[in-house]
Formats: structure tokens, C-alpha cells, sequence
């Protein structure tokens, strides 16, 4: 799993810069926060999920109304919705096999944090590239 965190951090990280990137090249240049908003909303690699994981939380639906956070919340229902079409659409196939690959496809729609855990996340990860201190992302 911290695998997972650890390459969301540069994803999310590529994506920030990405935008105010393209922000300055349109003579728009734009705050850190400015340009957090548009990565945290802008289409992320992946979920950044095991399989093993995503598939227990998915077969007990009700741990997924537990989920406190909005984000973390959206991200569950929206990987739901995406598997049920994927076995919808491929009847007979191994449940298993459907998740994993869709989960292995990438492909989520957005970075599922908050501006504001963006913002801060940001700067632990400027700061901690800066000192050399990658292990503790």
C-alpha cells in the first residue's frame, strides 16, 4: 500500500506541475492553490489500489457507507459503478480477473484528495524532494 501513496505523491505531484505548466504558457501564470485545484480534478493514472484490497472493500458494500471522508467516499462508488458495467459487459467472466484488470487499466477520473490535502501535500512533497528525504513520502 505505500507503494501506492508513494507513486499517487508523483503523480500528483507531475500533475500540479503540469498545470501551472500550461498555466504559464497561456500567459496565465497561477498560484500553488490555483494550480492543486486543477490537478486534484484533473484525470489521475490510477486508483491506486491492490486488487486484493479494492475487492474485499467492494464485496462488503456496507463498509463503504462507512467511509467518512467525501473523496475517499466518491472514489468507492465510483469504482462500484465503473466494475458493475465492466461484469455487465463481459458475463461469465471471472469477477476477479474484471477488477483486476480494470484496476491495472488505470485510468481514474481524478485525484481523489481534497484542494486542501492537495495544497499540503504538495509542499511535504516539494520540501521533502528538496532535503532528499524521498523514503518519508
Amino acid at each position: 500500500m505505500l507503494n501506492d501513496v508513494n507513486r499517487r505523491d508523483r503523480d500528483f505531484l507531475r500533475a500540479v506541475r503540469r498545470e501551472a505548466v500550461r498555466g504559464s504558457r497561456e500567459g496565465r501564470p497561477m498560484t500553488v492553490r490555483q494550480a492543486v485545484s486543477l490537478a486534484v480534478a484533473s484525470p489521475a493514472p490510477s486508483y491506486y489500489l491492490s486488487t486484493e484490497y479494492a475487492w474485499r472493500k467492494l464485496r462488503y458494500q456496507r463498509e463503504l457507507r462507512s467511509v467518512r471522508r467525501p473523496r475517499r467516499a466518491g472514489m468507492w462508488e465510483e469504482l462500484r459503478e465503473r466494475y458493475e458495467r465492466e461484469l455487465a459487459a463481459r458475463p461469465g467472466e471471472d469477477p476477479y480477473a474484471v477488477l483486476d484488470e480494470l484496476l491495472n487499466r488505470g485510468e481514474a477520473p481524478r485525484f481523489f484528495i481534497s484542494e486542501a490535502r492537495g495544497v499540503s501535500l504538495y509542499f511535504k512533497l516539494l520540501t521533502n524532494g528538496r532535503n532528499g528525504n524521498k523514503s518519508k513520502q
